[in-house]
């Protein structure tokens, strides 16, 4: 299990700042991004933003969106990810264990210090341990 480790922060304003770059890390987004479109499936912000618009106003034609045209195109890809950057059998155990390990800590480090913002871009992944 690993420490966690401690990086350099320039606030700009009470909302934002910048983060020292942190080396091989991979943003989360990104990996799906690259997954999907491996698969033909990428979803564009705009074709996303189309198929809910056309459906906003009727919740049965929107659930029949996001259960029929949404999910099929969003399938669980991010295991690949560990399979492809850790080929090893030990070292994607030792991975997968280091990122359960994480999820779990910064999940309640997050709700005891109010932490928000938590999204694909901001989520980066260590591509040297997980």
């Amino acid at each position: 299990f690993n420490s966690l480790v401690n990086k350099a922060v320039v606030p700009l304003n009470e909302e934002c700042g910048l983060l020292e770059w942190v080396p091989h890390t991979h943003g989360f987004r990104n990996i799906l991004h690259k997954l999907y479109q491996e698969k033909g499936i990428y979803v564009s912000g705009r074709e996303l933003k189309d198929m809910v618009r056309a459906a906003q106003s009727d919740p049965v034609r929107l659930k029949d969106v996001f259960l029929n045209r949404l999910l099929p195109r969003h399938p669980p890809v991010f295991g690949e990810w560990f399979l492809r950057t850790f080929p090893d059998p030990t070292a994607w155990y030792s991975s997968r264990s280091s990122y359960a390990h994480t999820v779990a800590v910064m999940s309640m480090v997050g709700y005891i210090l109010g932490l928000g913002d938590r999204h694909g871009e901001n989520i980066l992944f260590d591509s040297t341990n997980g």
